[in-house]
């Protein structure tokens, strides 16, 4: 007897997961203040160099290693810049969700019934996740990451009764 009431608490534990693992989106580098052809759309600026991104602890303030390898291009040229830049890419995310849920036996009180209860976290180990910087280039915020893509951590406690 003692055995079981152990198993009805400690035994039958289930869990679940989602995990998501990005390396970063590519950024795409824009121009404020440009000349650009009629109807054709936004000027990018002129890339003279390869941008690489800051690995530094001061890259939420800095993103960019090196932007003088951007140029502002000559009026209602389209600029050399590609549309999205591969070289330097998004800050990457690794975010996971997870629970953990038992479900007890109400069969004394009605065939079939039991109650569930759920313990879920979202972003479960906390981790900052960055979204990308502005790529607004002569903007006044250029290569600086502004705000967190997900919300810290946030737990919630759930009792389902299923009858």
């Amino acid at each position: 007897m003692e055995e079981a009431t152990v198993n009805a608490f400690i035994g039958g534990w289930q869990t679940t997961g989602i995990w998501r693992f990005t390396d970063g989106r590519p950024i795409a580098l824009g121009l404020q203040g440009g000349q650009s052809l009629p109807t054709y759309g936004g000027q990018r600026p002129d890339l003279v160099g390869t941008l690489t991104c800051n690995k530094g602890a001061d890259f939420l303030t800095n993103y960019f290693a090196n932007p003088d390898v951007l140029a502002v291009p000559q009026p209602f040229a389209i600029g050399t810049a590609p549309r999205t830049e591969g070289s330097c890419r998004q800050p990457g995310q690794a975010n996971a969700n997870l629970s953990i849920f038992k479900q007890f036996s109400l069969a004394k009180l009605r065939e079939g019934a039991h109650l569930e209860f759920r313990l879920e976290t979202y972003n479960a180990f906390n981790h900052p996740q960055f979204n990308g910087p502005n790529a607004t280039f002569q903007g006044g915020n250029f290569g600086v990451i502004p705000n967190q893509a997900y919300s810290p951590r946030q737990a919630q406690a759930v009792l389902k009764v299923y009858w």
